[in-house]
């Protein structure tokens, strides 16, 4: 019986697929609004899967963040310091020789200005002895 059923309905399916239809205007409306509409449901489904992929992935972010920044306030961490007296030392001479060398520039100065002012002293003892003053 099912080989009588099976050789029935594939001549029933070849003459069925072999005819040619003709669809009305509205029919084919209808038929371009349900493919949109079957397009259009795939697009949200695969829409939905990826927003909660990306959703997941910012959660896992958020926690690994929240994990490691928790980790790192209870985590000490011993720090020795180490003086190093040679550079403060150096430093410190060169600090004493500058002083040095601008005390002597002072001095210099003074001098100069000592001699600067005998200068015009003198000058002005000659020109009152030759009478211009």
């Amino acid at each position: 019986m099912h080989g009588k059923s099976d050789s029935a309905s594939r001549t029933h399916y070849d003459r069925f697929s072999n005819t040619i239809w003709v669809i009305k205007g509205a029919t084919v409306k209808q038929y371009l609004d349900y493919q949109e509409l079957v397009e259009s449901r795939e697009a949200a489904t695969k829409a939905k899967k990826q927003s909660n992929v990306s959703i997941g992935i910012a959660i896992f972010a958020l926690i690994v963040s929240s994990i490691l920044g928790l980790a790192s306030l209870y985590s000490t961490q011993d720090v020795n310091v180490i003086e190093d007296k040679t550079k403060v030392e150096r430093l410190e001479k060169e600090n004493q020789r500058l002083n040095e060398d601008l005390y002597k520039a002072e001095m210099m100065l003074d001098a100069y200005k000592s001699d600067t002012t005998i200068v015009t002293v003198a000058q002005a003892i000659e020109k009152q002895k030759n009478g211009f003053i």
